[in-house]
């Protein structure tokens, strides 16, 4: 396997790893489509970044700590190029969620 690459958590969380929360997930099978949102204001659940990843297969997501009545604390987030696509995994204080993608994540502003 190829290592990890470096920048997807600081991507992802702008630097600020110990303070973003998930906002919404949505996983559409159909068009293999994975969305996730964060924020860093938990107290008003506004998304603020979202992740969009394409081509996604063989998604697994173990629970660790389920809790449906409180925000998800992002972790960790790993980015790990395959051959075809790339390998994810995003670890929450709840769940880690464990995929594929046959393109790299687009990550932008809300």
């Amino acid at each position: 396997m190829n290592a990890p690459t470096q920048d997807f958590e600081q991507v992802l969380t702008q630097g600020k790893a110990l303070c973003v929360w998930v906002t919404e997930f949505s996983h559409n099978m159909a068009v293999a489509k994975l969305m996730v949102g964060f924020t860093h204001v938990p107290e008003h659940s506004e998304t603020q970044r979202v992740a969009h990843f394409f081509g996604v297969q063989q998604v697994e997501s173990l629970c660790l700590d389920r809790d449906d009545e409180s925000m998800e604390g992002l972790i960790g987030a790993h980015e790990s190029p395959i051959s075809p696509g790339f390998r994810y995994v995003l670890v929450t204080d709840q769940r880690e969620i464990e995929f594929t993608a046959a393109e790299k994540a687009t990550v932008h502003d809300a």
